[in-house]
């Protein structure tokens, strides 16, 4: 599809990033450590500073969650590392942490490039801080966050940057649902009066 676009960017990037030592080991570690970082960041922003919209923020994410590893399961897609492209992959050993997650190998899917919830969450964190904070030109850098993700998947080989359009099509389906399922008095970020 990409190639049929005109729009095959990742050998590109991948080629130059890891030719560059700083942006290979910037790329590496973000990779590694923003995902996780992110995720633990983010809940407990909400839950110390947004509480009201706590309950409706867990099930967006859960739910969004959910329909990605349905995506893994139903149609299971293989990162452009594990293609004939000849990709390296550099987070191979810095997601292992110096051997202290090598418990963990075992349980990852080499195949859940699509979609890619290194972006997706990046998305959807940003959109709970574009609908949570004051409205100001600067609450638009939130998505500076998604865009560092998805060049950073391509730099690593993680993923294609479809992939990461899946991300965010579970996100804004997520939104969806999470809008359709909540009770009245569940109050949306989207709908958050926005504090003086």
């Amino acid at each position: 599809i990409e190639k049929a676009l005109g729009l095959f960017v990742e050998i590109d990037i991948h080629d130059w990033v890891q030719a560059e030592p700083v942006m290979k080991f910037l790329t590496t570690w973000t990779y590694t450590l923003a995902h996780t970082t992110g995720f633990v960041v983010m809940f407990l922003w909400v839950w110390f500073f947004r509480r009201e919209n706590f309950a409706v923020f867990r099930n967006w994410f859960w739910i969004t969650n959910g329909l990605a590893v349905l995506g893994y399961w139903i149609f299971p897609l293989a990162p452009p590392r594990l293609t004939d492209l000849g990709l390296a992959d550099p987070t191979k050993e810095s997601l292992k942490l110096g051997g202290s997650l090598d418990w963990f190998q075992p349980f990852r899917n080499e195949f859940a490039a699509m979609p890619s919830m290194h972006v997706g969450y990046s998305i959807l964190f940003a959109l709970t801080l574009f609908f949570m904070l004051a409205p100001s030109r600067w609450r638009w850098l939130a998505f500076l966050w998604p865009a560092t993700m998805l060049f950073v998947v391509m730099a690593t080989a993680n993923h294609w940057w479809l992939d990461g359009v899946g991300g965010a099509f579970c996100v804004l389906l997520g939104l969806f649902i999470v809008d359709r399922i909540s009770g009245p008095e569940m109050l949306r970020p989207w709908q958050r009066a926005a504090p003086s």
